[in-house]
């Protein structure tokens, strides 16, 4: 079994006081920071999962290649009826700079299926996969770092969401982040070495650190919504019988995207700039192409 030590480094503001807490070897301490999303560009999934509390403070300075942290994730947190399928389009993460850390730093970000029902059985399959290159200027504490996943993952039910230190840059390696809430709940958090997964108070030595730092974006697809939906062209969004691609159909994105009340009859017709997940930016692309001569809609995928 793993025996691993965490370093507190970050800690809570309490009025004007930071208070370090001790650990069994020596502490490296910063300021305290709390973690704001809005700094990551592009953020504009309507669901946001986490199970932290979006204050860093601690970190593991050992990690290797190969080792993965995984936490458990609730697409029905976010209240949305009919809740799956349900899309993850975006994961957001911050890595802290140990002594010596190699930038850029190659993870692959992952999404898993559960082992069994509930949590406490850990991961089962790997439903997506997506290797990244994270920068220290975009992805290093206390900066907060968006991926948009380059193809759709879709899930049907709570998933896991993991960073896998897979080894194809140097060590050393800059390190996820835990939260505040000491010493995280074992079911919700795990860790894998050595090609077996770990529950975080086996994983870790004491003291177990709390919820690992990572956010995952998306929104459920709306009932009937499948793939194959669109028809010839994309930017039908407001799924007209005549397939016209006017003002109307930007109305209905602005609504689904800043309204809420607005439920996509065929998400594929919407996403018109090809990327993963319907966003700002395909709003921007509409905008564009209707009153600024900008690309045109492309086929249906």
């Amino acid at each position: 079994m793993k025996r691993k030590f965490v370093h507190v480094v970050l800690v809570m503001l309490v009025c004007a006081g930071i208070h370090a807490r001790g650990v069994e070897r020596h502490l490296s301490q910063s300021a305290p920071q709390r973690l704001q999303i809005q700094e990551a560009a592009e953020v504009s999934a309507p669901c946001i999962l986490k199970n932290h509390n979006d204050t860093a403070l601690a970190y593991y300075s050992g990690i290797g290649a190969g080792e993965r942290y995984v936490t458990y994730l609730d697409p029905a947190a976010c209240g949305a009826s009919p809740t799956y399928p349900f899309d993850v389009t975006q994961i957001l993460l911050s890595l802290f700079p140990v002594a010596g850390a190699v930038w850029p730093v190659s993870v692959d970000l992952e999404v898993w299926n559960r082992a069994g029902s509930g949590s406490c059985q850990g991961p089962g399959a790997l439903i997506c996969s997506q290797q990244v290159l994270l920068d220290s200027a975009g992805f290093a504490l206390p900066h907060v770092g968006s991926v948009t996943l380059s193809t759709l993952c879709t899930v049907n039910g709570p998933f896991y969401l993991s960073i896998y230190y897979n080894g194809a840059t140097s060590a050393v390696y800059p390190s996820v982040m835990f939260d505040s809430d000491m010493p995280g709940d074992s079911c919700l958090n795990w860790g894998y070495w050595s090609a077996q997964w770990y529950r975080w108070n086996h994983f870790f030595a004491p003291p177990i650190p709390g919820n690992l730092i990572v956010w995952g974006m998306g929104q459920p697809r709306a009932s009937g919504d499948t793939a194959g939906c669109c028809v010839g062209l994309t930017g039908n969004v407001d799924s007209d019988a005549a397939q016209a691609i006017d003002i109307s159909d930007l109305t209905f994105l602005v609504d689904y995207l800043f309204g809420g009340s607005a439920v996509l009859g065929c998400s594929e017709e919407a996403n018109l700039d090809g990327a993963a997940g319907v966003d700002i930016s395909d709003l921007t692309f509409l905008v564009s192409y209707l009153f600024f001569g900008g690309t045109g809609p492309g086929p249906c995928p």
